[in-house]
């Protein structure tokens, strides 16, 4: 059960480090996916008051491959729903 509880904690964070990342870097692919990551962690040490755990540090560096994966699928979404706003506007 602990995974699902580090799992609420992270995914909104993750969201914030893409959603931040995507409006103010001018990088493109992997460049831009690890200042992603880095919002990440600086977001997980604020939000840890001044140190992750070793836990968290521990399941996070564990998961990289896999928040990496989390992160372009949130990336495929937002295009795909600001081009499916876009075409139901452009329709109106």
């Amino acid at each position: 059960m602990g995974w699902a509880l580090l799992g609420l904690k992270l995914v909104p964070m993750i969201i914030q480090a893409v959603t931040s990342t995507e409006e103010k870097s001018v990088k493109k692919g992997q460049d831009k996916q690890d200042e992603a990551l880095q919002l990440l962690n600086q977001l997980l040490v604020i939000s840890q008051g001044t140190t992750v755990s070793a836990r968290d540090s521990d399941v996070i560096a564990g998961a990289d491959i896999e928040t990496r994966h989390l992160i372009d699928a949130l990336v495929r979404f937002q295009n795909a729903t600001t081009v499916s706003a876009a075409e139901t506007l452009s329709t109106e």
